[in-house]
């Protein structure tokens, strides 16, 4: 798969004392998007920065299509990065323009993607106004169109939901979406988990600057051996409607491997044991009352996030996640 896209191999960097990616590695397939998840400090910002030799890493390899990441012309490479960059006193469009021209693109094709992407990022209304006068949402979709300008086939894009309100949230997905269908390969960090899962082929979770659960989502979310259980009955009315009433109240509260995660009026999602049997579940449920809804799932993305940064373990060893990751 080395020859297939970017491919991390187990790289690492300190600043001083401190270590700030010990062991990072993972693979993102020519074409793929992949999420980068991790608390503040785990060195995914520092391991984006490696990838484009904006600092070298100390140790292990970063390949782009087989090739060192050096061999590969700069525009190669897009880079939204969290600390956004651009000069204030320029209007929009000739920022945009500007940008272009230092990857080599002609003014006529900045222009032509300036059109392009314009409806995507609803951007019409900003193009003659200067940079300073921007709202942060608008500032960052004219980061996000200096970052892919000239087409690059790998995009790196860091925090880019970062404070933005639901609508622009909304129209970097499409972006990010649009980008994908256009061919580029995508490697974006992300706190949001339901972002990451909505987007992405691919998760790599990072903590404490090594890389902890990497793989396609699918395979991640099931790793864990776990499943979720969400439960909707219609006649299950405990006395009070708090959430600690219904936490002690709840209908399942004395099965074994069946741990309650979230409740609700009539609603409750479980944690459930590998050896728990749901039709037996069921069959009780249906017995305590009316039941609406009754669904099991694997794990969520920001599920395995918590439970692997809470207990400083990653799911490693099931169903291949590691050894696909390996094998790279």
């Amino acid at each position: 798969m080395s020859g297939m896209g970017l491919n991390i191999n187990h790289v690492s960097r300190s600043f001083g004392a401190v270590k700030a990616v010990q062991d990072v590695w993972l693979t993102a397939p020519a074409g793929s998007v992949t999420g980068v998840i991790g608390p503040n400090g785990a060195g995914k910002t520092t391991t984006m920065r490696m990838i484009l030799r904006i600092i070298p890493c100390e140790s292990g390899s970063i390949t782009w299509l087989g090739k060192p990441v050096a061999d590969w012309p700069l525009g190669t490479f897009g880079y939204l990065p969290e600390e956004r960059g651009l000069y204030p006193k320029m209007r929009v469009r000739d920022e945009l323009i500007f940008f272009a021209r230092l990857h080599g693109i002609s003014a006529k094709e900045a222009l032509e993607q300036i059109d392009y992407w314009t409806d995507i990022l609803d951007m019409s209304a900003i193009l003659n106004m200067k940079v300073e006068e921007l709202s942060k949402g608008n500032g960052q979709k004219v980061q996000f169109l200096a970052a892919v300008i000239h087409r690059p086939a790998l995009v790196i894009l860091d925090e880019p939901f970062s404070g933005l309100d639901p609508v622009n949230t909304r129209l970097f997905m499409q972006a990010v979406k649009q980008l994908s269908a256009l061919g580029s390969t995508i490697l974006f960090s992300s706190h949001q988990m339901d972002y990451v899962e909505e987007l992405c082929d691919r998760v790599c979770l990072i903590a404490q600057g090594r890389t902890l659960v990497h793989g396609p989502i699918d395979e991640v979310r099931k790793a864990s051996g776990k499943q979720i259980l969400t439960v909707r009955l219609k006649e299950f009315a405990p006395s009070e409607r708090s959430v600690v009433d219904l936490s002690a109240e709840h209908p399942l509260q004395h099965e074994m491997g069946v741990k309650l995660q979230t409740a609700a009026p009539g609603s409750w999602r479980y944690e459930l044991a590998p050896e728990v049997d749901t039709n037996a579940l069921l069959q009780k449920l249906q017995q305590a009352g009316h039941v609406q809804h009754f669904s099991v799932d694997y794990p969520s993305i920001e599920d395995v996030y918590l439970a692997t940064v809470a207990t400083k373990n990653a799911p490693t060893t099931a169903n291949g996640v590691v050894k696909e990751a390996n094998s790279a």
